[in-house]
């Protein structure tokens, strides 16, 4: 019985440090991909902003400021299925799960967000007047909408108040 402790015990001091460090090296992980994950939709955030003043300004093109708002649609959508894919699958658990829910959310506000300014300059030069400026109006506030409530994610997402 007592060699059975023993071996218990120095398998116990051999084999913890190790796990301790797996233990450490993972939470670094999740720490770093939070980090970065939030740092994606930031920037994305910013891109989305970017391209629309770009564009107000006559920066950009509406041809080409449709072609980055799509791009950044596309590229929200990919990490919001990633992300979905993530808590499907239980790689994340506990407090991490509501993190990752919140990111997906955050993510369908920016494609949300970018579709609106999309939508207004997909028709904004369309010919049918009577529906235009209620239409026109509609799109550029899910842009506006859409945006702020992004915002506030992000700030909550990285720990900043609103």
């Amino acid at each position: 019985m007592q060699s059975r402790i023993l071996r218990f015990m120095v398998i116990g001091v051999v084999f913890m440090p190790q796990f301790l460090f797996a233990q450490k090296r993972i939470s670094v992980l999740l720490e770093t991909v939070g980090v970065m994950a939030v740092q994606g939709v930031y920037l994305t955030y910013m891109s989305i902003g970017a391209a629309a003043d770009g564009n107000s300004k006559k920066t950009y093109s509406d041809e080409m400021t449709i072609k980055l708002m799509s791009e950044f649609i596309r590229i929200a959508q990919v990490a919001k299925a990633q992300l979905k894919k993530l808590i499907s699958t239980k790689a994340v658990v506990g407090d991490d799960v509501a993190f990752v829910r919140d990111l997906g959310i955050t993510y369908k506000l920016l494609i949300d967000e970018a579709t609106g300014y999309n939508d207004y300059l997909k028709n904004k030069n369309d010919k049918d007047s009577n529906v235009k400026i209620e239409k026109l109006n509609e799109y550029l506030d899910n842009y506006t909408k859409n945006r702020k409530k992004a915002w506030k994610k992000i700030r909550k997402l990285h720990g900043g108040s609103n």
